[in-house]
């Protein structure tokens, strides 16, 4: 039982959804609810919600009411994720944008550094090949 027309079902918290104070979301079908005996443990969850000074913070400021029929339109381009609601756990896209920009600087890095490496490696046997042509070290 929704508290009517203009009511913004996205705003209830999740943990209301989640905790057991609320016999609205316990068990599977009203059949188990009154095997458990919910009702007589807890609250609806719509007793809470539809206190006054609850229920304003769920409604929607914009919502203008209208008597004719509404037809949506479903062409693939009208159609729209509700991110807010769907991907609420999805991390941002910042939050894997920086990780990802900071293992392509290790990637780059390391394979300057793997670089350079080789070039000393190749140095070094040069000046080693040199001292002992010039009799500064022994084989």
């Amino acid at each position: 039982m929704s508290p009517g027309p203009g009511w913004a079902s996205a705003n209830v918290e999740p943990q209301l959804y989640r905790t057991a104070r609320y016999s609205t979301f316990l068990c599977n079908n009203e059949n188990e609810r009154k095997m458990a005996r919910v009702s007589e443990k807890t609250v609806s969850l719509w007793t809470y919600v539809n206190r006054p000074q609850i229920l304003q913070t769920f409604f929607n400021p914009l919502y203008q009411p209208n008597q004719q029929v509404i037809w949506p339109s479903v062409a693939p381009q009208s159609l729209a994720l509700w991110s807010s609601l769907y991907m609420r756990w999805t991390m941002s896209d910042t939050a894997t944008r920086i990780p990802t920009q900071v293992i392509t600087d290790i990637k780059q890095s390391d394979k300057e550094l793997r670089l350079k490496v080789n070039e000393l490696r190749r140095q070094l046997g040069d000046l080693q090949k040199e001292a002992l042509e010039k009799g500064l070290i022994s084989d």
